[in-house]
């Protein structure tokens, strides 16, 4: 396997920058309204998809550095102040997090000082930049909103360091603990890191439009062993039940609710799929599939397939990751998809075709005896006369557990995905059907 394709390319899910009043969900009354019945609401808003292009095509660079590095997964680890390679002993979690396309706001402390944050359900831990810190975005372009822990009521020192290692480099600091407020509701207690170096993120974090990171993963990746917001906020009663679901907004805003899901929001009925581990989100899927199309709605019969060139069935893994813009799957599989849609690529390993030729393409995913089929208007981005391809080839290396496909945000938009955390499974209709 070479370096480049041991690359966890993560483009993130980053909610929208919103005002204080429009965060508090539309109004005053509909906010005490959620806040009754313990399900909070969360806007989501997508950049543009030139703005998204543009970005994507300037951060070459990191994605080549990034690929250095196997995602191993993260867990916490002695940190003296620096970090070499004779010192480290720590996991590695390649996320960079470049080509933010979508984000939005959790406020910490009191009185409560705004964030706008990735919701990622690749990760277990919420981290903000810290007052000081370094390569935390520019002086113009990338401002970054900094935790001060001098300007809350809340604040309690930990103590503990925080430290991980990202495909470019570390990001460091140190673990407080301080109110976190989510749709005008208050998590009490909540540790976190505030983070001092943030140099491992490069250009993507500094000049992307989020601040941190808001994990929606599960408690047995979490590093230094921290709970969650989202666990924090069931224990402590805020959240009504373990359960929490994305609605992307396809150029409509989108919505992240905590502690329910909205029938409104997809049709026909939840298929409910079981975790293989509670770490990530992570399932098993029976096969992939391609197929053709003439008008760009009726598909064919898919060809099923497991793994390209193995000479018998093997098992295939996904993690369905908000934290991820695109769809990645292995090498192989993604070359030959490729090249039965003749594809043509760059050195950084991303796929364009003729925008003529989109409405060709379709991807069949089955899951527990279900199909979900991704369409050509699913599946690319237009960029003048040339589409961009949402999927990239990716062979990842864990040790917490085999990862063949990432089901990003390209498959989420076209999805309603439920996380149970409690009964560890996710539900997954399409969405309403867009005018």
């Amino acid at each position: 396997m070479t370096n480049k394709n041991a690359l966890r390319l993560v483009v993130a899910l980053v909610c929208t920058a919103v005002s204080s009043s429009s965060f508090a969900y539309e109004s005053d009354h509909q906010a005490d309204e959620v806040s009754d019945r313990g399900i909070l609401r969360v806007p989501i808003h997508r950049i543009p998809d030139d703005e998204f292009l543009e970005t994507f095509q300037s951060q070459l660079q990191d994605a080549e550095r990034a690929a250095s590095i196997l995602l191993r997964g993260a867990t916490a680890f002695e940190f003296d102040g620096t970090i070499n390679s004779s010192s480290w002993d720590g996991s590695v979690v390649i996320q960079n997090y470049m080509n933010a396309q979508y984000y939005g706001v959790v406020s910490i402390g009191t009185p409560p000082q705004d964030f706008r944050v990735i919701f990622d359900t690749g990760s277990s831990n919420l981290w903000v930049p810290q007052k000081g810190c370094r390569d935390c975005g520019g002086a113009v372009f990338g401002r970054k909103a900094k935790y001060d822990a001098g300007d809350s009521e809340t604040y309690e020192e930990d103590g503990e360091i925080f430290a991980i290692a990202y495909g470019s480099g570390p990001v460091s600091g140190e673990f407080v603990s301080d109110t976190v407020t989510l749709d005008g509701l208050q998590i009490q207690h909540q540790e976190f890191a505030a983070v001092d170096d943030a140099s491992g993120l490069g250009t993507a974090f500094r000049f992307g439009k989020f601040d941190g990171i808001l994990g929606l993963a599960f408690p047995s990746i979490s590093v230094g062993g921290v709970n969650p917001v989202f666990a924090n906020g069931v224990e402590q009663g805020i959240i009504k039940s373990p359960t929490f679901a994305f609605y992307l907004g396809d150029h409509t805003k989108g919505e992240l609710t905590l502690g329910g899901y909205d029938e409104a929001r997809f049709e026909g009925d939840l298929h409910w799929v079981p975790l293989v581990n509670a770490t990530w989100w992570q399932i098993q899927i029976d096969s992939v599939g391609t197929g053709s199309s003439s008008d760009g709605n009726t598909l064919s019969t898919a060809t099923s397939r497991t793994l390209e060139d193995t000479q018998e069935p093997t098992d295939i893994y996904a993690i369905v990751d908000s934290g991820t813009s695109l769809i990645t799957g292995p090498t192989p599989d993604v070359t030959a998809l490729m090249t039965e849609w003749g594809a043509e690529s760059n050195f950084a390993g991303q796929y364009f075709l003729p925008c003529i030729q989109a409405h060709t393409l379709s991807l069949i995913f089955s899951i527990d005896g279900v199909e979900y089929a991704l369409q050509g208007r699913d599946l690319t981005i237009a960029s003048g006369e040339l589409c961009l391809i949402l999927i990239m080839g990716m062979d990842i290396e864990s040790t917490i557990g085999q990862v063949d496909w990432i089901l990003g945000d390209a498959f989420m938009r076209k999805f309603y995905v439920v996380h149970d955390y409690e009964g560890e499974r996710i539900g997954m209709a399409p969405v309403v059907k867009r005018l």
